[in-house]
């Protein structure tokens, strides 16, 4: 039965369309890549997932295809979308702790206003008022993640 749905049906297409085009065997590319050619064949026809395949022989394929390995990864469904990006955060959470902020700085202590009053604005008036407050102060209210890398290769949040 042939595997369609199985994940990294993307990447066998990929591989099957570059061996046409090179006139290159599913012998002679198992060869390449380090694996046997019954195990090539499956992955090839879907029978096997694309994500079961070892780092080194994605690497591999990467090279083969004159693609660098994280589209390769990404086509083997071994990496998705959300490996790359922050969970997300509320917009109400962080709305609320921009009125906090603001309540507690020299401009709402002044105006005598609690964090409860601006909690119970509308969504567009707490955007408005953190605007504002960032615009006059030059100081960000709410919290903004860059990533960088670290040289061990870990994500760290910049904020």
């Amino acid at each position: 039965m042939s595997g369609q749905g199985t994940a990294g049906t993307a990447l066998a297409a990929r591989l099957r369309e570059k061996m046409h085009a090179s006139r290159e065997g599913v012998t002679s590319l198992a060869q390449r890549l380090h694996v046997s050619q019954s195990y090539l064949s499956e992955l090839l026809r879907g029978d096997r997932p694309m994500q079961g395949l070892r780092d080194e022989v994605i690497r591999e394929i990467a090279a083969y295809l004159e693609v660098p390995p994280v589209v390769c990864f990404l086509m083997a469904e071994k990496l998705r979308h959300a490996d790359f990006v922050a969970p997300p955060t509320s917009w109400t959470v962080e709305l609320n702790k921009a009125m906090e902020v603001l309540a507690a700085s020299p401009q709402g202590l002044e105006a005598v206003v609690t964090a409860e009053d601006l909690k119970g604005l509308p969504e567009p008036a707490k955007r408005l008022l953190v605007a504002l407050y960032e615009y006059a102060t030059g100081s960000p209210v709410l919290r903004v993640t860059r990533w960088s890398w670290t040289g061990s290769g870990q994500p760290a949040a910049v904020s």
